[in-house]
């Protein structure tokens, strides 16, 4: 791959998906063998990806727009959920909670204003967003329904309510690199 931008691994299928920078081109490869597969073209320019083990789907976020991949038959759903029509933000991050089928999306702007949204896989349904500063990664802890955000100032941490809504932050609770928060509160 000339110019690996993002990858990500289904460990239960052995396969990893990689995004190609210079061509814009998705490669799926075998885990074990190192062989290239397939490789897939989106109309734009994909930037990150996430993968569902369960279904098998691999989420990819692609400028305003999200596209699902068929990890089996290593087809592309061309019937992309648009998220944002602003062309002043910017996607920056992507990733899911395969329990509940949630995906959460960042996207942020040059003045580091970001948006998450909180997307049903199922239904491709937006079940959610909020608006925050900072840089917008974001991650999840599954067990704890929690939703990690980074932000410049610190990390929020938001409670995943069962519904898929968003429940009480704690906020700017980066403490020399530890995180220090109280479950009780």
């Amino acid at each position: 791959i000339p110019s690996p931008k993002e990858i990500t691994i289904n460990h239960k299928t052995g396969k990893i998906y990689a995004i190609d920078d210079s061509s814009g081109k998705i490669f799926v490869i075998d885990e074990t063998n190192e062989e290239i597969l397939d490789q897939l073209y989106i109309v734009n320019s994909p930037s990150k990806l996430a993968v569902n083990t369960k279904n098998n789907i691999i989420f990819i976020l692609d400028d305003n727009k999200i596209y699902s991949l068929d990890g089996t038959t290593n087809k592309i759903n061309f019937k992309p959920l648009v998220i944002n029509s602003s062309s002043t933000l910017e996607p920056r991050d992507i990733t899911i909670n395969e329990q509940k089928n949630l995906l959460y999306i960042t996207y942020n702007n040059a003045s580091k204003s970001s948006i998450l949204y909180v997307i049903d896989a199922k239904d491709n349904d937006i079940i959610n967003s909020l608006s925050f500063s900072g840089v917008g990664n974001v991650e999840v802890d599954v067990k704890g329904n929690l939703i990690f955000l980074q932000k410049t100032d610190g990390i929020t941490i938001l409670n995943q309510l069962q519904n898929g809504t968003i429940g009480k932050n704690r906020d700017n609770i980066l403490i020399d690199g530890i995180m220090d928060f109280d479950f009780d509160s």
